[in-house]
């Protein structure tokens, strides 16, 4: 029985017409490679994401082992207008990958792994992070970008962005991608890039799966490096830390392949990930001792296969039906992070609350985002300079506390006016509650043209409709 602090959605969803799930199950069955299952504890798991805080029940979970059959499953969708959400591994936090309709589930029997040359490759998006990099590694090669939950399939990051360690020099999984296949709402299917098919390219990825659902991906891959020099570096407070990571960014000599920051108990910690050589350590080292205030102490080692250890990153220990995880990211750059992280740090990290529900404060950083390809949805905008830092704040606490909950929901709704304030962009990953007049503040003409596509593409609204694009909300 699902508690009564979950957000119910929809009059009625609890006690969907079983009359309408025995059609579904007849009429799907009947295709060759269908399982449609009905029965409420299997339904159940499918009730809610990794966030927790929505509960909606699905009339029917349709597994599928082609991918030709999703287009089977749109077009009957279609005809009798029942809602379909595909779903991965539901780590969201809004209403992606739940349904109040049919929840698609895509296991490709023979997923695609294809090498098409020395670097470049096309791949399956319903498979897994973990897969694609296993299978590169075959070859020497790697992703350009891990995030730290390996286990999350391609798709699913891809219509968010996908941000990692690593996108201190890459950026977004998202603007690594050169082309996609992209089955649309009408049951069409498009190759995607910026040269055939532009604008659903450009709308098709980081917009929450809403333009239709990524088939395939078509990428080119790096060498993997297995021998890198990692810092592990404390600072006394957030503006130590800031000033430090803007001063070392201006350093054309250093090689600097990945920096991850964290709140821990009170101290600031950089994890910075260097290739492996003298000079990088000498520069390093000159600047934490001489140049910069605030720093508590360091140490380096010799590091083997660094993004091996996103492998081991992932947290199925959050997976807990007893648990909300509210989790937000903001993104600000250079310009305004100081203002930023004066407000984070005077209304939010030593907020009574933020202490005592133990909450987490990750940075991840972008250089030089103007060198990166930008979708219209991405926290990072073309506007931003310098270094982008991207900011999360983190709370996991008992899904019993509903007061506690709606006093996190609140510190978030500030941060993210904050933000905004600031020039900033929240990522889409995380949970927001935002109004039309800032999504329209943010996004501009983008954010009215991809809803006009949606409308094109989508009229009824069919196909991974979330509140967050919803049509009939503007």
């Amino acid at each position: 029985m699902f508690s009564n602090y979950r957000i119910k959605l929809g009059a009625g969803i609890m006690n969907a017409n079983w009359h309408k799930k025995k059609k579904i199950y007849n009429d799907l069955s009947q295709l060759c490679g269908v399982s449609v299952i009905l029965t409420e504890e299997y339904l159940s798991t499918f009730c809610t994401n990794f966030g927790g805080m929505y509960s909606i029940s699905p009339l029917a979970v349709v597994c599928v082992k082609n991918t030709n059959l999703i287009i089977d499953i749109i077009h009957y969708c279609n005809i009798n207008e029942i809602p379909v959400n595909i779903r991965g591994v539901g780590h969201s936090f809004g209403t992606q990958s739940l349904s109040k309709g049919i929840v698609l589930v895509v296991s490709v029997e023979n997923p695609v792994f294809e090498q098409i040359d020395e670097y470049k490759f096309k791949v399956s998006a319903f498979e897994t992070w973990l897969s694609v990099e296993y299978f590169l590694r075959k070859n020497g090669l790697s992703f350009p970008i891990l995030t730290r939950h390996p286990d999350t399939t391609v798709g699913g990051t891809l219509s968010v962005g996908g941000y990692g360690e690593d996108s201190y020099l890459y950026g977004s999984q998202a603007s690594c991608i050169q082309s996609y296949t992209l089955i649309t709402p009408d049951g069409k299917r498009h190759r995607c890039s910026e040269d055939s098919n532009s604008e659903l390219y450009n709308f098709g990825l980081v917009s929450l799966g809403i333009l239709g659902i990524i088939e395939d991906v078509t990428f080119e891959a790096i060498p993997l490096r297995v021998e890198n020099i990692l810092y592990v570096i404390e600072f006394e407070g957030v503006f130590h830390l800031l000033n430090f990571l803007i001063l070392i960014s201006e350093y054309s000599n250093l090689d600097i392949e990945a920096v991850t920051c964290q709140l821990y108990r009170g101290r600031y910690y950089v994890n910075m990930v260097l290739s492996n050589n003298s000079v990088q350590t000498n520069i390093i080292n000159k600047v934490l001792e001489c140049q910069v205030t605030g720093c508590i102490g360091y140490k380096y080692h010799s590091v083997s296969d660094y993004r091996g250890r996103t492998f081991g990153a992932y947290r199925h220990d959050l997976w807990n039906r007893e648990h909300v995880n509210l989790w937000g990211d903001y993104c600000v750059d250079q310009n305004n992070i100081m203002a930023f992280a004066n407000f984070l740090l005077n209304k939010i990290i030593n907020n009574d609350i933020f202490i005592r529900n133990k909450g987490r404060l990750l940075i991840i950083l972008k250089k030089s985002p103007s060198l990166s390809k930008f979708f219209p949805f991405e926290p990072i905008s073309k506007k931003m300079s310098g270094i982008v830092f991207g900011v999360g704040v983190y709370f996991t606490f008992p899904r019993s506390e509903r007061e506690e909950y709606e006093r996190l929901k609140l510190l978030h709704s500030q941060i993210l006016e904050e933000c905004i304030l600031n020039e900033g962009r929240p990522y889409l990953a995380g949970w927001h509650e935002m109004k039309y007049e800032d999504k329209i503040k943010i996004y501009g003409d983008d954010y009215i043209k991809i809803l006009a596509l949606k409308k094109r593409l989508d009229p009824k609204g069919i196909v991974n409709n979330y509140d967050f694009f919803s049509i009939e909300m503007n």
